[in-house]
């Protein structure tokens, strides 16, 4: 499940668009704050998490949260079914912002499959999470494979959270539970 670096890219904008946000551009390496955080005094436009289908059962979805509390999800398989709604305070939104330094997510390559030391070795047919903030002074997003023979703990932490907290479980379907 080795997929080009153009490709990547471009789902990365799609994904941005879908979202209905835009990621800065370019970067910069720090806030103008130069404390190098999101949370520390920048906005954040959404943050999103996208799961892939995998050789099984796994289930393919993407939620969007807003600062404002809105929750999006839209399910992709194993059919597209209708968005949801939900709602998260706005609380809640930043706690999750806060994650990305927690994790280390901003210093973490954008596709970690491919670099060996945050990698090792990788297994096929393995879902992966795409996890992104956007905002105003940076964005970055994060595809993590799950084929990883060297879990990132704290990244897939985070993305529990993600989920737990904008609820996700209440609208995903698999192909068991129809």
């Amino acid at each position: 499940m080795i997929r080009s670096a153009r490709t990547l890219a471009a789902a990365a904008v799609l994904l941005a668009s879908a979202a209905g946000c835009q990621p800065a551009s370019p970067a910069p390496a720090a806030l103008p704050d130069g404390t190098g955080s999101a949370s520390a005094g920048a906005a954040v436009d959404s943050l999103t998490l996208t799961r892939t289908r995998c050789y099984g059962f796994c289930p393919a979805y993407r939620v969007v949260l807003r600062p404002s509390g809105e929750v999006r999800f839209q399910q992709t398989w194993p059919d597209s079914l209708p968005e949801h709604r939900g709602t998260i305070t706005p609380a809640q939104f930043n706690a999750l912002v806060a994650g990305a330094d927690a994790t280390g997510f901003w210093t973490l390559p954008t596709l970690m499959a491919e670099d060996p030391a945050v990698c090792g070795m990788r297994r096929t047919d393995s879902p992966t999470t795409v996890v992104g903030v956007f905002g105003a002074a940076r964005s970055h997003l994060v595809e993590d494979y799950s084929g990883c023979s060297r879990e990132p703990a704290a990244l897939r932490a985070w993305e529990a959270r993600i989920d737990s907290v904008a609820g996700v479980s209440r609208w995903v379907v698999t192909p068991r539970s129809r």
